[in-house]
């Protein structure tokens, strides 16, 4: 990205690793204008808060939200003295009925959520 304005969303890549990238909404600059080295203040879509610099961010990535993921450890919470090996095995080889699953009750879920709030309709301003 060439530069950056606060209230902008756009895409965090955590350059080391050690946490979660993801979308997020510009909410302060170091300097009006954006350079390589500003600080960039990002609020981030999952509630956490970010400092980053603009080689950092790219477009805003729309297209999915509540992405979901599983950890070995998630499948050990629920059966004892697996390993994490075979917990990743049992992951990977039942990925696809996971996300199968998780995908039909989503849609339930955004179902209930849309008779209860259901989105703006830019009619519904007038």
């Amino acid at each position: 990205m060439e530069t950056v304005k606060v209230g902008q969303h756009v895409y965090w890549t955590d350059p080391d690793g050690d946490m979660e990238s993801g979308n997020g909404k510009v909410v302060a600059l170091q300097h009006e204008s954006v350079g390589n080295d500003t600080i960039i203040s990002l609020k981030m879509m999952d509630g956490g808060e970010v400092e980053c610099t603009l080689c950092e961010l790219s477009p805003f990535r729309g297209e999915y939200y509540a992405e979901l993921k599983w950890h070995f450890s998630d499948v050990q919470t629920l059966i004892d003295g697996v390993s994490d090996e075979e917990a990743e095995a049992w992951l990977f080889r039942n990925a696809k009925h996971l996300r199968d699953r998780l995908c039909e009750l989503g849609f339930e879920v955004m179902d209930t959520l849309l008779s209860l709030d259901p989105p703006k309709r830019e009619t519904d301003n007038d």
